[in-house]
């Protein structure tokens, strides 16, 4: 491993390096990885980024998974529930006034500090029959005030019983704060039991 000086740090990186072929650079160390016999001259350049294999975490994870919200008034119940291993109840975690608004108002999972967890998928167990039309978002953050965007919005069909959401799927990255941010639309019988994110540390 290469130590890359601060002072080197620029886009310029491929017309300076000419000792051999790259195969890594790893932008927050500023280190390079260098492949052996390989030309000199001749190289690519990949940026690191998170490969764990995701899967399902399932079972009580409220000892590592803060849940908070706003813009949310709860009529019984508690969002923390939603993360303590039981699919079927959530002690009566239903939203009101029934017909809020979700615009600006956002669900947040902390994953804890130190954590870098990668996202591709989640779901969401719920009471069904709601009847709402809610837009969201799926963002992360590594510190809880600047985020990125994960995908498009999508409809969060309250319809159903398990709600699977995919548009983490192209989520590449490892964030210690998700959140699901209200687009637009409005919450009918918003009942939820469970969340559950298939995930891995990077």
């Amino acid at each position: 491993m290469i130590d890359l000086a601060p002072a080197l740090w620029s886009p310029a990186w491929p017309a300076i390096i000419r000792a051999a072929s790259m195969e890594e650079i790893d932008r927050t160390n500023r280190k390079a990885s260098f492949l052996p016999g390989m030309i000199p001259g001749c190289f690519g350049v990949r940026v690191a980024g998170c490969s764990c294999t995701p899967a399902y975490a399932i079972g009580d994870r409220s000892a590592v998974i803060t849940v908070t919200t706003s813009g949310f008034a709860w009529s019984s119940g508690a969002p923390a529930e939603w993360v303590n291993g039981n699919t079927a109840s959530s002690s009566g975690c239903f939203v009101s006034p029934d017909g809020s608004a979700v615009t600006g108002n956002e669900l947040r999972f902390d994953l804890r500090p130190g954590n870098k967890i990668k996202i591709t998928e989640a779901k969401a167990h719920l009471q069904g029959g709601g009847s709402g039309n809610s837009v969201w978002q799926w963002q992360g953050s590594d510190d809880g005030s600047s985020w990125t965007g994960i995908g498009p919005t999508f409809i969060f069909d309250q319809t159903v019983s398990v709600l699977t959401m995919t548009t983490l799927a192209g989520n590449s990255s490892g964030y210690r704060f998700y959140r699901m941010l209200g687009a637009s639309g409005n919450l009918r019988h918003f009942f939820i039991n469970e969340f559950e994110f298939q995930q891995c540390a990077c």
